[in-house]
C-alpha cells in the first residue's frame, strides 16, 4: 500500500472520530444497561435518606444483615433485605433524559431518596430516587447517578423499593404454630400455681396438672384463637420497652410435635411513663409481649381482655 493511501486512511479515521466527539447526537435516544453494576453478595451496606425522615442504614456482618434507625437497631433476616439487593443489581437503563428542571422528575434537593451503596472492595455508589412513572405501559423509575453524571429512565419502580423505616425489616410474627401439634401447654403467672395442661392417651380432652381434671377441646381451641390474635400487633416503643421490661406477669410456654424447643411468649405490663423525669401512672394498662420465634421485637398489647384470657389459661376465655 502506497504512503499516500495510508495518509488518506489516518485523515478519513481522524474525521470520523471529531465527527463522533463533537456532533450534536441526540443523547436521549443512547441506551444503557447495568448502570451500577452490582452484585448482591458483595454489598456491605446501604444507607437510605429521605427528606424530613432520619436515615436508614442496613448493614451486612459476620451473623447477617442489621437495620437501624433513631439509635434503635434490630438483627434483620437476609430474606428482608434480599428484594432490595436485587433492584439494585438489576438496574437497567431505557434512556438518558436532558433536562435542565431535575425537580419535575421528583429529583430535586428536598424530593428524591438518596441512596448511597458501599461494597465489600470499598468501592461506593450513590444514586438519587425520583419519579415513578409508566412508558409504553413499563414501569419506570428517574434515577440519577452520582457517577455518570446524568438522569435516566430506568426499568421497574424503585422509590417504593427504598421508602422504608426501619420496622419494614422486623418480622411482624409474634407466635407461629399449627394447634393439632400441640402436646403440653403451661401458664406461669408470679405469685399464682402454675397451670399446665396436656393430652392424656387418646382422648381429646385435656388433663390439668396431672390432677384427674379435664379440659373439653371446645375451650383449648378457644384459648389457642387468642393466642394467633396476637399476630399483627403493632411495635412496642422503645420508650414503651424500657418500662414495661421491668414488670413481667406472665409466661405462656407450648410444647409442640417436631420442635425441639419450646414456643415461650413472656408477657409484661407498663403501668408507668416518665413524664419530664417524674414516673406517671397510666390510666389503662398497656401489655407488652415478646415471643421466642421473634426474641429482637417487643409487641403492644392494648388489649386487656385479650391479655387477661390468655394469662387465665383455657377456662374463662372471654367472649
Amino acid at each position: 500500500m502506497k504512503n499516500k493511501h495510508l495518509l488518506l486512511i489516518f485523515f478519513c479515521t481522524l474525521l470520523v472520530g471529531l465527527l463522533v466527539k463533537y456532533l450534536p447526537w441526540n443523547k436521549g435516544e443512547v441506551f444503557y444497561t447495568d448502570l451500577m453494576r452490582i452484585e448482591a453478595e458483595q454489598v456491605q451496606r446501604i444507607a437510605i435518606n429521605r427528606f424530613g425522615k432520619s436515615e436508614l442504614l442496613l448493614e451486612c456482618n459476620d451473623e447477617g444483615w442489621v437495620a437501624s434507625q433513631d439509635d434503635f437497631a434490630i438483627r434483620t433476616v437476609e430474606t428482608a433485605v434480599a428484594p432490595m439487593l436485587a433492584v439494585l443489581a438489576g438496574i437497567r437503563s431505557r434512556r438518558i433524559v436532558p433536562t435542565a428542571q431535575p425537580d419535575t422528575l421528583s429529583l430535586g434537593a428536598h424530593q428524591a431518596i438518596q441512596v448511597a451503596v458501599l461494597l465489600k472492595n470499598g468501592q461506593t455508589d450513590l444514586l438519587e430516587i425520583g419519579l415513578e412513572t409508566l412508558e409504553d405501559h413499563q414501569p419506570v423509575t428517574y434515577i440519577k447517578l452520582e457517577k455518570h453524571g446524568g438522569i435516566y429512565l430506568v426499568s421497574g419502580h424503585l422509590r417504593r423499593m427504598f421508602d422504608r423505616s426501619v420496622d419494614d425489616f422486623r418480622s411482624k410474627t409474634v407466635c407461629s404454630f399449627t394447634p393439632k401439634n400441640l402436646l403440653k401447654a403451661s401458664v406461669f403467672r408470679p405469685g399464682k400455681d402454675t397451670v399446665c395442661f396436656q393430652q392424656r392417651d387418646t382422648s381429646t380432652w385435656w388433663e390439668l396438672n396431672h390432677a384427674g381434671v379435664f379440659i373439653a377441646p371446645k375451650k383449648l381451641e378457644e384459648w389457642l384463637n387468642q393466642l394467633q390474635k396476637l399476630n399483627g400487633l403493632p411495635f412496642a416503643s422503645h420508650h414503651e420497652e424500657a418500662y414495661g421490661a421491668e414488670n413481667p406477669v406472665g409466661v405462656v410456654v407450648l410444647n409442640l410435635q417436631n420442635e425441639d424447643t419450646p414456643l415461650r411468649l413472656q408477657f409484661f405490663e407498663v403501668v408507668t411513663t416518665n413524664n419530664g423525669g417524674f414516673s406517671v401512672r397510666k390510666r389503662k394498662p398497656l401489655f407488652l409481649v415478646q415471643s421466642s420465634q421473634n426474641v429482637y421485637n417487643f409487641f403492644a398489647l392494648s388489649d386487656t381482655l385479650l391479655a387477661q384470657g390468655i394469662l387465665a389459661g383455657p377456662f374463662t376465655v372471654p367472649d
